[in-house]
């Protein structure tokens, strides 16, 4: 399960082969995709899976409409106008 590999900087790494799967549809919690660990014939236990974590759609790649403001979050009032002399700087 575990490779132990030296890299070209001189230090040994351990890494593990993974696979991910795509759901058909997403599961009652809407995981769409999961990672499992990839084992050899020869070191798979019978009935034994590792798996890692779940995944969701990710939201990010949407176009979303910005929220309209709320009558409350509106600014009424301007700021009052600045006068380049009273600042301390």
């Amino acid at each position: 399960m575990v490779k132990h590999v030296k890299f070209k900087d001189g230090i040994e790494h351990m890494l593990i082969d993974v696979s991910m799967f795509s759901l058909q549809q997403p599961d009652k919690i809407g995981n769409t995709a999961t990672l499992k660990v990839k084992c050899k014939k020869d070191e798979q236990i019978e009935g034994v899976n590792y798996y890692l974590g779940n995944f969701k759609d990710s939201d990010q790649g949407k176009q979303q409409q910005p929220a309209q403001p709320v009558a409350e979050e509106q600014d009424f009032y301007p700021p009052p106008p600045v006068n380049p002399e009273d600042l301390p700087f």
